[in-house]
């Protein structure tokens, strides 16, 4: 790290195919596709999210999911309640239809083809979906969408679009790619949820200062400061409705809606 930092004059590395983990390893590769060239590696690595997001405390047992996601018209039973993106495994929504299993709506889990596709155990009310948040959002609107589980029936837009740890692998010009491609899914009443590291502008804990240096270590990302969070919303026409934390020694919530 301080080699690379030299060479670039310690700017922080933004582009991650060209940062730390790409030096150390001399490939131009991102650190997702390096660990899917290796099935080992991609196991341990699959293992240890499981792992990480099963010590983790979901966010609806600490925060109030009525005033959140209930609040407002009563979701269509055709409708997705969450789409929880990039959601690996399944664990949250999961843990999330076990805690409300009379909740309007659909629980949809979209993640990659490899992820996806490597699917054994999930529920049937959860439905999977293969996609790339790089690309459109098809949860939108009124519009119809892909079947679910078979069923002719259409699927509407989102009430809740669902993040858990996925901004701070990239830098703010890719995060703003992700969320342009959310945005315009959005209903009026659809709000984006975001369950990262929200850091205090100073006198940031030991354990979530050094989260910050591994992600830029490893992805050229980021853990988010709540001013860096606020502009990083703003400037996509987002805006905050709450930031949820419980203390600086954990995880919280970012509740953002359209702006205006």
């Amino acid at each position: 790290m301080p080699e690379f930092l030299a060479i670039t004059k310690y700017k922080n590395p933004e582009d991650g195919r060209k940062g730390i983990f790409q030096h150390a390893h001399n490939t131009q590769s991102h650190v997702f596709e390096w660990t899917h060239q290796d099935p080992k590696r991609l196991n341990a690595f699959n293992t240890f999210m499981v792992g990480h997001r099963q010590l983790r405390p979901v966010w609806f047992n600490s925060f109030p999911t009525d005033d959140i996601l209930f609040h407002g018209p009563e979701v269509d039973r055709d409708a997705a309640l969450i789409v929880d993106i990039a959601g690996g495994g399944g664990y949250d929504l999961e843990a999330f239809r076990l805690r409300f299993p009379h909740a309007r709506g659909r629980l949809i889990l979209q993640d990659l083809p490899v992820v996806i596709d490597g699917l054994t155990d999930l529920h049937k009310d959860i439905m999977p979906m293969k996609y790339d948040f790089f690309t459109p959002q098809p949860i939108k609107g009124m519009s119809p969408v892909l079947p679910y589980q078979g069923s002719t029936d259409i699927a509407l837009g989102a009430r809740a679009y669902y993040f858990r740890t996925v901004f701070h692998d990239w830098s703010d010009n890719k995060a703003r790619e992700i969320l342009r491609n959310t945005i315009p899914a959005m209903t009026e009443h659809s709000k984006i949820l975001i369950n990262e590291w929200i850091l205090p502008d100073v006198n940031t804990p030991v354990f979530p200062a050094l989260q910050d240096i591994q992600m830029m270590a490893m992805l050229s990302g980021l853990e988010r400061t709540e001013t860096q969070w606020k502009e990083l919303l703003k400037s996509v026409g987002l805006k905050v409705v709450k930031f949820h934390k419980v203390n600086e020694e954990s995880e919280g919530l970012i509740e953002a809606v359209k702006a205006g």
